[in-house]
């Protein structure tokens, strides 16, 4: 079924009734619900039925409310149960009974980040309250969309605003839990209008893409699990009703329906991917909805090619992303090697721990495992942390051997590193303060602003500059050569070394789109993101360039810039994959960043991202 909503401000001129009578060919509604028509009863029932909607509620213009319709088509059995000025609330047969979904025009936004310009900034949420509010209570969902993020423009007539044009996303459908676990592939697109203010939205309770082949996931029976529940269920009724009841088959019975329960409370549990739920009740139906509503979110229907051509057909949109990733994980051109004699004066003198480079006992194997998420995303075999704990005294002893195995010969079999490509629809130097226990990157963001109001209030002839540099795919492209060789530069030797590039060196990758697999991508390069080993091995491989850079300080060539006299030189800081560079506004000493830049990149096959990078002067 395919409802579409429409704030109209007024079916009185020629080119609204186009504009409708063209959204209504290209949607095909079976249900249109109008606002603000501001037309008569008498003309407004002529109109809709040239439209073919012969069934109609219409709540005349009273006022500053101007008409509000609800229209059907024939064959969709509606009932209104009540109606007034400001809402209309119907029955349809589509719909579960007593459980209400849509909501138009609400004049308000869920976030503060649906609306540009739409209030004063420092109070957005001014009125925004009571919806929000109301939402909270009511425990309805918001049904997201598809299309324009905004569904509300207007001119501002502010002569000091930053920009002319009004925005808010005010037309949206919010549904129930149940609503939602009943009408999983429902979607709400945000359609186009040019005679009003507000846009039309469209809902369509079948128009989600459906997983058509997913994967094998632990607790994933052979059976459906609502049959097992109706099967044990059914098994207890009949054991309660039978003449001779038998005391230990009522207390089997009660067990299998008892064990079916919990196994579909762990099923949607897994699905949904909620982490700060621990004990309570069974909480199916909330799981249920939870999984619904994020499966829907992460969905991929449509894909926008950079030539401008929109793909719908999930083949082509899996063809387009494996050529992009195999493209991505690929190694286009030699890489020049990093010589460590060269660059011995860049060492530090440190010593790693001996016990890195000891086999660990079952103790510390069987800590780790318990100290994984057990509910985590599995590999492409599907078993999660969960099955592992639940049957470690069964598999306890081939998994120590496969164990012990890996670190006697530094090998695993090459499908141990295969993972999935899940698309989803959007450090010790004081300069890296990312990654680290204890730190937080927002640290550097307050000595960036403190820099920055410092160079501002240098007074002289000499100007400042600062740099912000982007790394193009820093995880995606780096190269394993490269780590190698950084780790060795560090002190890593075998058997450690080993260890570490038999687990990052990934061969093959499953692209995953809406649940299930549509293709393989071999790998040459890269990091996994999410995995515990790719932050360290980051930091690593980012201190090189941080080295190159305080080696060109110590040179003369970058001279950096100190907050106060006695205060310590800074050349640089780093966000993750951001780099942050200060130094003199000179031609020498950018020459001499460049020249930084450039090695790192010839060694580790990254890029700077330019369209992302930008200079300051001050």
């Amino acid at each position: 079924m395919k409802a579409m909503a429409w704030n109209c401000r007024g079916l009185g001129n020629v080119a609204t009734v186009r504009q409708l009578k063209d959204l209504i060919r290209k949607s095909d509604p079976e249900i249109v619900i109008l606002s603000k028509v501001k037309l008569s009863q008498d003309k407004f029932k002529r109109l809709m039925s040239r439209l073919h909607f012969k069934e109609l509620f219409y709540v005349p213009p009273m006022g500053s409310a101007r008409g509000l319709a609800l229209c059907w088509k024939i064959g969709v059995l509606c009932s209104v149960e009540q109606a007034n000025k400001n809402k209309i609330v119907a029955q349809i047969n589509s719909d579960p009974p007593d459980r209400p979904w849509l909501l138009i025009d609400l004049n308000g936004t869920l976030k503060d980040n649906e609306c540009l310009n739409y209030s004063r900034s420092n109070n957005i949420a001014r009125y925004s309250f009571d919806l929000r509010r109301m939402v909270l209570r009511s425990g309805l969902i918001d049904l997201g969309f598809i299309g324009t993020r905004f569904t509300w423009f207007r001119r501002n007539s502010s002569s000091t605003a930053r920009t002319s044009l009004k925005r808010a996303r005010l037309d949206r459908v919010m549904g129930s839990a149940d609503w939602r676990v009943n009408w999983p592939n429902a979607i709400v697109q945000h359609l186009h209008g040019a005679v009003s203010d507000h846009n039309p939205i469209l809902l369509d309770t079948n128009g989600g893409r459906k997983c058509m082949k997913p994967q094998f996931k632990d607790e994933v029976q052979f059976r459906k699990l609502s049959v097992q529940i109706e099967e044990a269920r059914a098994n207890l009724k009949g054991v309660e009703e039978s003449q001779a009841p038998n005391e230990e088959a009522h207390s089997e019975a009660r067990k299998m329906l008892n064990e079916a329960l919990a196994r579909e409370k762990i099923f949607w549990r897994q699905k949904s991917r909620v982490s700060w739920l621990k004990d309570g009740d069974r909480a199916t139906k909330f799981f249920m909805a939870f999984t619904v509503t994020r499966r829907r979110q992460n969905y991929i229907q449509i894909l926008s090619h950079e030539s401008g051509n929109v793909l719908d057909q999930i083949a082509d949109i899996a063809k387009q992303f494996i050529d992009k990733f195999s493209n991505t994980f690929s190694i286009s051109k030699p890489r020049t090697a990093l010589r460590l004699e060269e660059w011995l004066h860049l060492k530090s003198d440190c010593c790693l721990d001996s016990d890195l480079n000891t086999i660990p006992t079952e103790d510390e194997i069987f800590k780790a495992l318990c100290s994984m998420g057990i509910d985590k995303a599995p590999g492409p075999d599907g078993l999660p942390v969960a099955f592992f704990r639940s049957h470690w005294e069964t598999i306890r002893p081939d998994f120590l051997k496969m164990i012990a195995h890996f670190f006697q010969t530094s090998r695993v079999p090459p499908f141990i590193n295969d993972t999935n490509l899940v698309l989803i629809p959007k450090k010790e130097n004081p300069s890296t303060m990312a990654f680290f226990k204890g730190r937080s990157i927002s640290e550097n963001t307050s000595v960036e602003k403190e820099i920055v109001h410092s160079m501002a209030r240098r007074n002289g002839s000499k100007g400042f500059m600062m740099i912000k540099l982007d790394m193009e795919k820093v995880y995606d492209k780096m190269n394993w050569e490269f780590i190698k060789e950084a780790l060795q530069f560090h002190g890593v030797s075998d058997p450690l070394l080993g260890w570490i590039m038999n687990c990052i060196e990934i061969k093959k990758m499953n692209l995953i789109i809406n649940g299930s697999k549509q293709g393989t991508i071999s790998s040459q390069c890269g990091l996994r993101q999410g995995d515990p080993l790719s932050p360290a091995l980051f930091i690593l491989v980012a201190d090189l360039l941080s080295r190159l850079i305080s080696d060109a300080n110590v040179k003369g060539k970058i001279r950096g810039f100190k907050v106060a006299r006695a205060a310590q030189l800074i050349t640089h800081l780093m966000f993750a994959d951001d780099v942050m560079l200060f130094g003199h506004a000179l031609e020498k000493e950018a020459e001499a960043f460049l020249g930084c830049l450039h090695t790192y990149c010839e060694w580790s096959e990254q890029a700077v991202n330019f369209q992302k990078s930008t200079v300051f002067f001050l």
